[in-house]
């Protein structure tokens, strides 16, 4: 919920099913997510630190969610090894395998 709570703690766009979120995180109610991302076990993966340190925006990774008008069944973006190497290489962050796997 902690993640939640730091990008959802307030309304980003006009969404119901968001206003659902901002509402549940204000009560303190537990959010029955359907994932539609999937990385293995061996990746290490923060929001935070791509939010706050790599200060991106959601829609670097997730597209156009904002403008969704309820949850996508799949990805909006095909997140690979690729592209999150190539991302990193062009925001000059390293991409030593042990930075993103255990």
């Amino acid at each position: 919920m902690e993640i939640c709570a730091g990008c959802h703690s307030e309304a980003q766009g006009k969404s119901k099913e968001e206003a659902k979120v901002v509402n549940a995180i204000k009560e303190g109610k537990a959010i029955e997510w359907h994932r539609i991302y999937r990385v293995k076990r061996s990746v290490t993966y923060s929001h935070r630190l791509h939010i706050v340190v790599g200060k991106l925006e959601c829609k670097v990774c997730h597209g156009d969610i904002a403008d969704t008008n309820k949850p996508p069944r799949r990805p909006l973006v095909k997140i690979s090894m690729d592209r999150c190497r190539d991302c990193h290489r062009k925001m000059k962050v390293t991409v030593d395998c042990i930075t993103c796997h255990k």
